[in-house]
């Protein structure tokens, strides 16, 4: 290998020195990019779990030069390694299933009989599974895999995160199905029930697990950190208002009581859904992510504090006047809507203003596109809120349901699904080893989901003025769900692989004491890695390259290892034994 620098490819590094690894697992590396870890480099590492580039060299020279031998072989990945995998690709089910699926069919239904023939709990059932099912499973599955590296430590009580995830799957499930029935069926509102129960104790264990998992590192109160605990707060309370709107909307008696429940008290619901805890956990992820890994300027703290303030601040804001103004028939007073999503504006405008999202990114990849892009329908989304009140005069108080079902597609595909397929199109390759550059630039589903996101917004809109925009609304539904396929396939196929390797990696037999010249050499390696030094004193040092010990070496024999390096057997077997000896004060 070359000289040790920033340039350092990790991979590269491994191959030769395992011994690194030690460093870089301290620092969140472990479960990362398989045995040979993320084709990344070390300044690109250093920056994405902000470690001192210097330091890091600096360490990882002082284990070079110790010659430290590492202390066993990769073992298999503990849960939390690849904890995403499940929530990812529970995601993507669900999309393809009760999410997307289902609401590019309802949306047809729609397009071609003008909002006849499609109840209100099919739509909600629609909503719950993409906004538990979508967005919440993608935010819990990268919160269990990212949060503990960037704070160095471990996730607390691994074991909890499959019991969030089968209880968020279940819940997901039976929510869905119960919403989507009714209350004219008799089980349906013991299985909506149950179903926003299970997701409400899903969403309080990963909260839980998160918080504590910060505690325990130690690290100091940073803004990103903030906006994090904020969204979990949001996360929290929409999921308990949610599960007291399932029963109220399911214990209706009649679809016009079901149609006035839905319109009072369901808005405030997807304030917080979208702003208290998309929004506000996709501006803190950005605040930690958007320096790290494209090299764009840092906010200042201060701004970054004042922006989690405003927007926190108008969210509460635009819940309270939402629920005043339904509930208690004042529907004028919603146009003060307007004066809190301003603020979200103005702070979401500053974001991207800092970071200058026109201009292309030092280090940019396929990703960058999506983000850039969801930023700007966010910008689009809250200018369109914002000129609600100014589209109800043009409507001379006519229905603004389309409307506002636009400006909830906007955030909800155009912001937040645009920000998930980006983030995830950078962090699951790097996750499972795989080169960016070997990879498809993603360039289908960006067009497809843009340009379904403008048909589906610009469509609905047009249905308040003229039916001839009904049939056509359809069109952007199917449009949105085959780029997610094709997206979503690309990602399934990547994680899949990464598990293969991995299960290679970890397939290989114990022996027993004492080691006997037909053991295979990655058997004993992966039995007895204290015999490791024996090895490479022996010359044996291919043993260093997991690809080597993962596959050749299951398939050579100590005696056939030893007639290949000219070494004597017997010899060579005393020495393995006495080692294994030695360190399990056995007898030789």
């Amino acid at each position: 290998m070359h000289e040790l620098s920033a340039q350092t490819m990790i991979p590269d590094l491994l191959r030769e020195h395992p011994a690194a690894r030690q460093v870089l697992d301290r620092y969140g590396l472990k479960g990362c990019g398989g045995p040979n870890g993320p084709h990344e480099s070390l300044r690109f590492f250093a920056r994405a779990h902000d470690v001192d580039e210097n330091s890091l060299l600096c360490e990882v020279e002082r284990a070079l030069e110790l010659e430290l031998i590492p202390n066993s072989i990769p073992e298999k990945p503990a849960i939390e390694d690849t904890i995403y995998r499940r929530f990812f690709i529970g995601a993507l089910i669900v999309t393809a299933t009760f999410g997307a699926t289902w609401g590019a069919v309802l949306l047809w239904r729609i397009g071609l009989g003008h909002y006849t023939g499609v109840s209100i709990n099919e739509i909600n059932a629609h909503g719950q599974s993409q906004i538990f099912g979508w967005m919440g499973l993608f935010i819990m599955g990268f919160a269990y895999q990212a949060f503990p590296r960037f704070w160095h430590t471990t996730l607390y009580r691994p074991p909890l995160a499959v019991v969030a995830f089968c209880l968020m799957i279940t819940g997901i499930t039976c929510a869905s199905i119960g919403i989507g029935l009714g209350s004219h069926v008799p089980y349906a509102v013991p299985l909506g029930l149950a179903g926003s129960i299970a997701e409400l104790i899903a969403v309080l264990i990963f909260s839980a697990q998160i918080s504590l998992t910060y505690k325990r590192s130690g690290k100091p109160l940073e803004p990103y950190i903030g906006y994090v605990f904020v969204a979990l707060f949001w996360f929290a309370v929409s999921s308990v208002y949610n599960t007291w709107h399932v029963w109220n909307t399911l214990s209706t008696l009649s679809d016009a009581q079901l149609t006035r429940t839905v319109s009072i008290f369901q808005p405030a619901l997807r304030i917080m859904q979208f702003y208290g805890l998309g929004l506000t956990l996709i501006l803190g992820v950005s605040l930690r992510t958007m320096p790290h890994f494209y090299d764009l300027p840092k906010i200042s703290p201060r701004t970054s504090w004042i922006v989690l303030s405003c927007t926190t601040m108008a969210t509460f804001s635009a819940l309270f006047i939402d629920l005043f103004a339904r509930t208690s028939g004042d529907v004028p007073l919603l146009s003060l809507l307007v004066l809190p999503w301003t603020l979200v504006f103005a702070c979401a405008l500053s974001f991207i203003l800092s970071w200058k999202l026109w201009r292309p990114f030092p280090e940019s990849d396929r990703s960058a596109k999506f983000i850039r892009a969801g930023y700007t329908w966010l910008l689009a989304s809250l200018l369109m809120l914002m000129a609600e009140p100014l589209y109800g005069i043009l409507r001379h108080g006519g229905s603004e349901h389309a409307y506002m079902a636009a400006t909830h597609h906007a955030i909800t595909v155009g912001f937040i699904s645009m920000l998930i397929m980006g983030h995830a199109a950078k962090v699951v390759p790097t996750l499972n080893g795989i080169r960016m550059d070997d990879l498809t630039k993603l360039w289908g589903p960006f067009i497809l989901i843009n340009l379904g996101c403008f048909l589906r917004v610009t469509l609905q809109i047009l249905t308040d003025w003229t039916p001839a925009a009904f049939p056509l609304v359809g069109i952007s539904g199917t449009m949105e769900v085959i780029a997610l396929a094709w997206w979503g396939c690309h990602l399934t196929k990547i994680m899949l692989a990464g598990k293969a390797r991995e299960s290679t990696a970890s397939e290989c037999e114990e022996v027993s004491y004492p080691v006997q010249s037909s053991d295979h050499v990655a058997t004993v390696l992966n039995t007895f890695p204290e015999t490791m030094p024996v090895f490479l004193s022996a010359g044996f040092s291919p043993v260093l390259n997991p690809i080597m010990r993962n596959t050749v070496a299951k398939q050579v024999t100590i005696a056939l290892a030893c007639r290949m390096h000219d070494v004597q057997v017997g010899s060579f077997l005393h020495d393995i034994n006495s080692a294994i000896a030695a360190k399990r004060n056995a007898p030789i």
